[in-house]
């Protein structure tokens, strides 16, 4: 289990750990946040910008942003993007500044550069960011970049399977009842229910857009009722969304949401193809969702 829910930086183009430093390494403390607004729209400002210690709120950072975005100080890219990633509400802002740091690798420092793509690793959706490595980065870089988007997804590479690694490739990163079927991933989020709601928030925050997140996320909102939240996340998450046990639950929502002639022939066809198969004790106990009526 990943201890106290520090997620484990995935390195990129190196052996030693990813280290994120704060945001507040990179400003000077000025007079006034008024000084520090005007600081941003001069060509002069910028040049200290870096060496301040002064924190910038949310408007401060869409006034570096929009900057940014017209082609201004793209010496500051890495910076900005090392701000953005840091809140959550401001991720479509993040992806815009992560693609423009890619396309102006000249721009960056090589820490930003390898920073850069540690964040597209876990910020973009999953095919978005195999595109992007493919076309971006640099060849030596590739195979370590792929095998961590395999990772955090809940899979094994293909170059991983082919070398036969005898180590856990999850171990460390993943914890164990995240890759789980749909029903072992319900039957953890409802009996430790404390511990999973602290891992759905850590994974909202670091791997928003991972099949691995959305997997977690329809399972809660199928828990919860929350047939739109269901949707939602159900046709994001990857082929585990054609796992039997997510059809099930898809079935069960759709005939909460009034498609009973789809959900009951989803239904039928589960019930057939798995006669035997028994809905688990602890998911009848929250609700009866064994049987629609």
């Amino acid at each position: 289990m990943i201890p106290n829910l520090e997620w484990t930086e995935i390195t990129i183009g190196t052996e030693e750990p990813k280290v994120k430093a704060p945001l507040t390494s990179h400003y000077t403390t000025s007079s006034s946040d008024q000084k520090q607004k005007n600081s941003l729209s001069s060509s002069a400002g910028t040049a200290s910008l870096k060496k301040s210690n002064h924190a910038m709120d949310k408007e401060e950072l869409m006034q570096l942003y929009h900057m940014l975005m017209l082609g201004k100080n793209l010496d500051l890219l890495g910076l900005a993007c090392r701000a953005f990633s840091k809140i959550h509400e401001l991720l479509p802002y993040n992806k815009s500044l992560l693609r423009m740091a890619i396309e102006n690798k000249d721009k960056l420092s090589e820490v930003e550069w390898k920073e850069v793509w540690s964040d597209v690793l876990e910020k973009f959706p999953t095919w978005v960011a195999f595109r992007l490595a493919l076309k971006y980065l640099p060849a030596e870089w590739k195979s370590d970049f792929l095998d961590s988007l395999f990772i955090q997804n809940g899979r094994i590479s293909p170059r991983m399977k082919k070398e036969n690694q005898e180590n856990n490739p999850f171990e460390g990163r993943i914890p164990e009842w995240i890759l789980r079927n749909p029903f072992g991933i319900a039957k953890q989020l409802l009996e430790k229910t404390t511990e999973s709601k602290q891992m759905i928030q850590l994974l909202q925050e670091r791997l928003p857009e991972s099949y691995l997140a959305h997997t977690l996320l329809f399972v809660d909102a199928f828990l919860e009722r929350q047939e739109e939240r269901f949707y939602k996340h159900y046709l994001l998450a990857g082929r585990m969304k054609f796992h039997p046990q997510a059809l099930y639950m898809k079935a069960i929502m759709d005939v909460r949401m009034g498609k009973d002639e789809e959900g009951t022939r989803m239904l039928d066809l589960i019930r057939h193809s798995h006669p035997s198969w028994e809905i688990p004790l602890f998911l009848q106990k929250r609700g009866s969702y064994a049987s629609v009526t």
